[in-house]
């Protein structure tokens, strides 16, 4: 079950989505009544929640730019400026839980989610640190991410997560039929 924070995406004819739709089950639905014959329904898992901090993926072009002054590729690690080792090793050992949260900076399983969905929305086949898919890559935050989770026998792809992203304008205007959906695993 998908928190009521998510709506459905009912797409009209002709409208063109880059990346997946999801469906949207509401609280108080039964999922047994419209789910085909041949599907079987996950098993109710309550949620809790824990204020964690997050920030943003270093391979990001905003990342790049704050510790690099620019945002070319990051360096081999072994020619990682001396001033950011340190940085880069710390950060690295933060941020290993993915987990379930609504906001914040995706926890990414394959590198950053936002290049998956940006690329999705310029048609596909961009490079990374080609200037259309950074500038595309800047428009779009983490609205939700749900890993897989083994008490309720949830498993996307092999044991990765999946992640809803958001243009900051469609969530301010609440338009989360503009949300996107990627899966990394």
């Amino acid at each position: 079950m998908l928190p009521s924070i998510l709506p459905a995406i009912s797409p009209s004819a002709g409208q063109r989505f880059c990346g997946p739709a999801y469906a949207f089950v509401g609280r108080w639905t039964a999922t047994r009544s419209w789910l085909p014959p041949e599907l079987e329904a996950f098993s109710r898992v309550e949620l809790t929640a824990d204020t964690e901090q997050s920030a943003p993926d270093l391979w990001l072009p905003q990342a790049r730019q704050a510790l690099l002054g620019d945002t070319r590729h990051w360096p081999h690690p072994r020619e990682t400026p001396a001033e950011l080792t340190s940085f880069v090793r710390a950060f690295g050992r933060l941020r290993t839980r993915i987990g379930r949260q609504v906001g914040g900076h995706a926890v990414p399983v394959q590198g950053p989610v936002e290049y998956d969905i940006a690329n999705a929305a310029l048609g596909g086949g961009h490079e990374w640190g080609e200037q259309p898919l950074d500038q595309e890559a800047e428009r779009w935050g983490v609205l939700a991410q749900f890993d897989s989770d083994c008490d309720a026998k949830m498993a996307w792809g092999d044991e990765g997560t999946l992640y809803w992203l958001i243009r900051p304008e469609g969530l301010a205007d609440q338009r989360f039929d503009q949300a996107r959906l990627t899966v990394q695993g």
